[in-house]
């Protein structure tokens, strides 16, 4: 038998959430300023999504001070 058998159907599909203290969050929102890391890297590691590891980023303020960089792009006509 296993767990949700034991519980009932409306429990059974249930999923528990789990809460992390602040210093966890830093901990791991800060993995994802190692280089050649990937915040889906530390997301899959730690078994949470991705969104939320972009949250607790904003919140902690991580990222903020990268600027955005454009660039000129030319279009040019074919001449064919």
């Amino acid at each position: 038998m296993t767990d949700g058998a034991l519980r009932g159907p409306e429990q059974a599909d249930r999923v528990q959430r789990r809460s992390f203290s602040e210093d966890e969050k830093r901990a791991i929102a800060m993995q994802t300023l190692e280089p050649h890391v990937t915040v889906s890297q530390v997301a899959r590691r730690h078994g949470i999504a991705a969104s939320l590891l972009f949250r607790w980023r904003a919140q902690l303020g991580l990222g903020a001070s990268e600027k955005v960089r454009l660039v000129t792009v030319r279009v040019e006509e074919d001449g064919r």
